[in-house]
């Protein structure tokens, strides 16, 4: 799935999650999901590095470079994170 096919974060989340039927993608086993405010430290939009910081727990997180073109350090923002085994 890209991620410019009109789809909200929400709407994406749900799908990796749950999969779509009779499409050949499956849900990938998610066992437990959380999602936690954060500030923006640093970004780097050649690498696609991104450090927040989230209550407190300093994250270093990596996305596509060009999905954060408008990204700025200060800028408060959701982290979602989810685990499987």
């Amino acid at each position: 799935m890209h991620c410019d096919q009109g789809l909200t974060p929400g709407e994406q989340f749900w799908i990796i999650k749950h999969g779509i039927k009779m499409t050949g993608m499956p849900s990938h086993g998610m066992l437990g999901a959380h999602t936690v405010p954060a500030t923006v430290l640093s970004v780097d939009t050649t690498t696609g590095v991104l450090e927040v910081d989230a209550n407190g727990l300093k994250l270093r997180l990596h996305f596509p470079p060009e999905s954060l073109a408008t990204v700025k350090a200060g800028d408060k923002i959701k982290v979602h994170m989810a685990f499987m085994k």
